[in-house]
């Protein structure tokens, strides 16, 4: 095989094969050879006889000016790049080559020469732009995925899932280290509360408001934020982003219906730029989270109406169950105890008949805020019918003070009206049922409203439930305060 190095024919055949330009020069720079891809790339047919070409003269600073110093020095061996001069000019420009050169060692008489191996870079650079497009491509991709899961779940997903999912993209796509969602605290203007959290632990609570963090700055100037070394920040504090290690960040405003609802944001450890894309994206995000948040606030209204009385703004039957359900709950898990009084206005159908329906839904709501004075913060009191309300005393000391609390509430429905306050008279009869090891929201009412139809029986103003000595047979939940209402409502 080593017969073939030293066939001129061979060694020829590989040059003229070459995709790359091979040049022979001197070592100082006068070019003795040029293989056919080395001519063809600078549009030329062959070397001039006449005129000899140095190195020096195919490379170029800018455009078409002539290199008046050699990239690098021909004479030694090296590695480097450069842009080549097109004589022909068929292409827009200098064409860029990546340049490896090598000296060949001939006897001392005939001199060393230098072999310049030069690559076009141009088919390398359209690769590279090949893979950044396809790279766009699988971001791109990648984006509007997080986006349409995004918007699926602020259709009808759970808001604690969005925020999650959120600040997981977040994460995710932009390759930060950590994402939040932080929203104000009601009655603190102090901190703001963490409420979505992905990427390095540990997730806090809570942070600092208003110009001691990234979020509350934003939070405070309803706009976009970005922090790329905080080092150089000095319009809020970057005391927390430092005790976590971070050391850029940004932030974006959660739109809500008076100012901003939130904020979104990331944060890294090295100092970063973020790009108009970065920005684009987290403000993407915080249209949609702000979507998602509108549709739960409307959907939460829509149920505080309908499990409300329209005319009192007293929780109506269907709240007041579920809250009898919980309370008993919470009562049996800790051992507590808790009542149910049921009150009925006595001979309310007189009222509406002799003063009208007007003066009577007048009194209802009276008696209503007459209640809601007469208890403490934590009951509950509910209009359950037209003419019957409801008690849900939680965590009392036993029967004793469930009376006491009737006595409370029969003072207040028969205080004296304010004065230009049209007098009706009212009187309510009340019901009372202690909870036990056992009960059920069905007993307890059940139970209650019995002791309602002794007191009003009896004319005494409350009656307690009487344990029986066999058990009750519990009414069905279609008439569980035992009879209908003097007025349908």
């Amino acid at each position: 095989m080593r017969d073939a190095l030293n066939d001129v024919d061979v060694l020829q055949a590989v040059l003229d094969s070459s995709p790359d330009m091979v040049t022979i020069s001197e070592a100082s720079g006068h070019v003795l050879y040029i293989n056919a891809s080395g001519l063809a790339m600078v549009g030329m047919t062959a070397l001039s006889p006449v005129r000899p070409l140095t190195m020096s003269e195919f490379f170029v600073r800018s455009g078409t000016t002539v290199e008046t110093e050699m990239p690098f020095d021909f004479s030694r061996e090296g590695h480097g790049f450069s842009e080549l001069k097109n004589f022909s000019f068929a292409s827009d420009g200098p064409i860029p080559v990546e340049i490896t050169t090598f000296v060949v060692d001939r006897s001392r008489d005939r001199g060393n020469v230098v072999v310049s191996v030069i690559r076009d870079r141009r088919s390398a650079q359209s690769h590279d732009k090949w893979h950044a497009a396809a790279r766009e491509s699988t971001y791109l991709a990648a984006e509007q995925r997080a986006v349409a899961k995004l918007s699926r779940l602020a259709l009808d997903g759970d808001l604690d899932q969005l925020l999650d999912s959120a600040t997981t993209a977040a994460s995710t796509l932009m390759g930060v280290n950590r994402s939040m969602v932080t929203c104000p605290v009601e009655g603190d203007d102090e901190s703001i509360a963490v409420v979505g959290f992905s990427g390095q632990p540990p997730r806090p609570l809570l942070l600092p408001a208003g110009h001691r963090s990234l979020m509350g700055y934003t939070l405070a100037v309803n706009d976009v934020v970005v922090c790329e070394d905080r080092d150089q920040e000095s319009r809020f504090s970057t005391e927390g982003m430092a005790s976590y290690g971070f050391r850029s960040g940004a932030s974006v405003p959660i739109p809500g219906t008076d100012g901003p609802w939130g904020a979104l944001s990331v944060h890294s450890n090295d100092n970063r730029v973020y790009s108009e894309r970065d920005l684009a994206f987290l403000q993407t995000v915080a249209d949609v989270l702000s979507a998602a948040i509108r549709r739960v606030e409307l959907d939460r209204q829509l149920r505080e109406r309908s499990m409300h009385d329209s005319l009192t703004g007293l929780p109506n039957r269907t709240l007041a169950y579920e809250r009898i359900e919980h309370t008993l709950a919470r009562a049996q898990q800790d051992g507590t105890t808790m009542a149910v009084l049921v009150l009925d206005i006595d001979d309310f159908k007189i009222i509406n008949d002799s003063l009208g329906h007007e003066a009577g839904d007048r009194a209802l709501v009276r008696l209503a805020g007459r209640l809601a004075t007469a208890v403490r913060p934590e009951d509950t009191v509910a209009r359950v019918g037209g003419d019957e309300f409801l008690v849900i005393a939680e965590d009392i000391r036993g029967i004793d003070q469930a009376c006491e609390l009737a006595s409370a509430l029969t003072t207040a429905v028969n205080s004296p009206p304010p004065t230009g306050v049209d007098p009706t008279p009212l009187s309510v009869s009340i019901g009372i049922a202690v909870s036990e090891a056992d009960s059920t929201r069905q007993q307890l009412i059940h139970h209650a409203d019995l002791a309602m139809y002794r007191a009003k029986d009896s004319r005494k103003r409350w009656q307690r439930r009487l344990r029986p000595r066999r058990p009750l047979r519990r009414r069905t939940d279609a008439t569980p305060l035992g009879r209908p209402a003097h007025r349908a409502r």
